[in-house]
């Protein structure tokens, strides 16, 4: 939702590309939204913001277009 911000405690195991999944986001999004320098020196135990409002198309034929016609 509009104006809420969430957050993921990194647990072990963790890389950005499962959290970018699990929370329907692109890793370049939580890359540049937490300043990450080293997207593979992530820790267990760090807090990240994860991006509000992405949108994520998984399937381009999915997709509708309108013409406005």
């Amino acid at each position: 939702p509009e104006g809420v911000r969430q957050f993921y405690t990194i647990k072990s195991g963790d890389t950005l590309a499962s959290i970018a999944g699990a929370t329907g986001v692109t890793v370049q999004s939580i890359i540049e939204l937490n300043a990450i320098e080293n997207p593979d020196a992530i820790q267990a135990g760090q807090t990240i913001e994860i991006p509000a409002g992405i949108v994520v198309i998984e399937d381009l034929n999915a997709l509708t277009t309108s013409t406005g016609a």
